[in-house]
């Protein structure tokens, strides 16, 4: 019973995954995510290290939502050498992947994998989705200049060969 049970209890939740792991899917094979790279790469010809803060807002953006983590590993594919092309190491590009997605994730604002299993599992506790957003907000938007300045500065490092 507790199996049956607890897909029942959880089935918003199973649900969601269902739907994010068919979003993935459809990015995946439509192949969406290079040509967005690929144009991004043309539009910034002269200055590359700007795919770095908008891939990084991407990633942080899809940690703080839905706890992107573990769903980045197929952007490594893709970025890397996207990166090496744009004159960075394959370094730059994990930072910018690991570190955008990590930053979310640390600071979660609506995660409902961080957030509101955490909610749930305390019985008796009165309080919401919402309580502390606005420090959560702040949070993710601190951590996520922090890492974009590091990868950045970092990114100028490697394009001038130092």
């Amino acid at each position: 019973m507790a199996i049956g049970e607890g897909f029942m209890s959880s089935a918003g939740l199973i649900f969601f995954l269902f739907g994010i792991g068919a979003f993935m899917n459809v990015v995946i094979k439509s192949k969406s995510m290079e040509a967005a790279v690929g144009g991004l790469l043309k539009k910034t010809k002269g200055k590359e290290i700007m795919i770095i803060p908008i891939l990084m807002i991407f990633f942080a953006a899809g940690g703080t939502v839905y706890g992107m983590a573990e769903e980045t590993l197929v952007f490594y594919a893709i970025l890397v050498p996207v990166f090496l092309l744009a004159g960075f190491d394959s370094l730059t590009a994990v930072f910018t992947i690991l570190l955008g997605a990590g930053v979310g994730v640390a600071a979660s604002t609506v995660n409902p994998f961080a957030i509101g299993a955490a909610i749930d599992a305390i019985p008796g506790v009165t309080t919401s989705l919402g309580d502390g957003m606005m420090f959560r907000f702040i949070s993710v938007a601190i951590f996520a200049s922090l890492a974009i300045s590091f990868v950045m500065i970092r990114a100028k490092k490697i394009q001038q060969g130092k």
